[in-house]
């Protein structure tokens, strides 16, 4: 069986951990200030398992650093439930983007970010044995090196779990009003950058389609494998051929790809409310015979 065209372009997205030194909310009961505002460590940040994370930071950040994320729980068939802030220290660097530390932070001027990391570093060898700075996790396995945080769309895939789930991002899904400098992936997730919405669709209407996910949970179930597999992405072991615009059955899914995407999309401030995952799975079955029946002529 020749490999997917998708095979090795889906990447894992970066460790963005511990999670109270990188993920944020705005501190609504403090001064909004447009160019540094006020910031503390996401609420979920105190719920984490291990006990010496669960803990908040609190201060002030320069916007130019806050960007999006989305989390593999908040990732559901064809929709992103929620998306999150997050604080990164980067920097656009030649043809990447690079991570900056405290003492290149104050040289550029960003007095904010480089007391938030030198906090945060200070705090993170109290509450752990483990000594390395926060900013080590960030540049683990160079995954922030291949990401393109202004790319307008991505398609997201949580590669593990019982219900494996794909959706298109895009900037419509923010978690805030407050403008940000674009998504990061996290390492829960993978990612790739479609070339056009249309793209985006078919690959989404493939991966939450019912060939695939049965064929990943046989794999899984499989003992041979099963210890290999924690993350297995679908193009180790479907063929999906590259999105063809000439195609017509590749153009029907793309079409229900968008519908289920559209159908599915939070209105309004659910976008960050908590929603019924079960009522979301049950709506996009409705389109579940018709993308189950193209994706098996797709894929024969």
């Amino acid at each position: 069986m020749e490999p997917s065209y998708y095979h090795g372009k889906f990447r894992q997205g970066a460790e963005l951990s511990p999670h109270w030194c990188w993920f944020v909310d705005f501190v609504s009961e403090l001064p909004d200030v447009t160019h540094a505002p006020y910031l503390e460590s996401n609420d979920h940040c105190v719920k984490e398992p291990k006990k010496q994370w669960q803990f908040k930071w609190q201060g002030r950040i320069e916007k130019e650093f806050l960007f999006e994320t989305v989390r593999a729980k908040a990732l559901l068939p064809f929709t992103v439930q929620r998306s999150q802030l997050v604080f990164l220290p980067l920097m656009n660097h030649g043809d990447g983007i690079r991570i900056l530390q405290a003492d290149e932070l104050l040289k550029n001027g960003k007095l904010y970010a480089a007391q938030w990391l030198k906090g945060v570093r200070q705090a993170s060898k109290t509450l752990s044995t483990n000594k390395s700075c926060p900013t080590e996790n960030l540049a683990r396995n160079q995954a922030l090196s291949t990401q393109d945080p202004k790319k307008k769309m991505v398609v997201l895939y949580n590669g593990s779990g019982s219900q494996p789930s794909a959706a298109l991002y895009t900037s419509d899904c923010k978690p805030s009003s407050h403008e940000t400098n674009g998504f990061i992936a996290d390492h829960e997730t993978y990612f790739y950058y479609p070339d056009s919405s249309e793209e985006g669709d078919y690959l989404c209407a493939i991966l939450n389609s019912k060939p695939v996910i049965n064929g990943l949970s046989n794999l899984r179930s499989s003992p041979s494998v099963r210890k290999k597999v924690t993350h297995c992405l679908p193009f180790e072991f479907v063929p999906v051929p590259r999105f063809d615009l000439d195609n017509p059955t590749h153009l029907s899914l793309a079409e229900l790809g968008k519908e289920c995407r559209i159908a599915l999309k939070p209105s309004g401030n659910q976008v960050h409310k908590p929603r019924n995952c079960l009522s979301e799975r049950q709506l996009a079955r409705n389109w579940s015979t018709k993308i189950n029946k193209a994706v098996a002529s797709v894929l024969r």
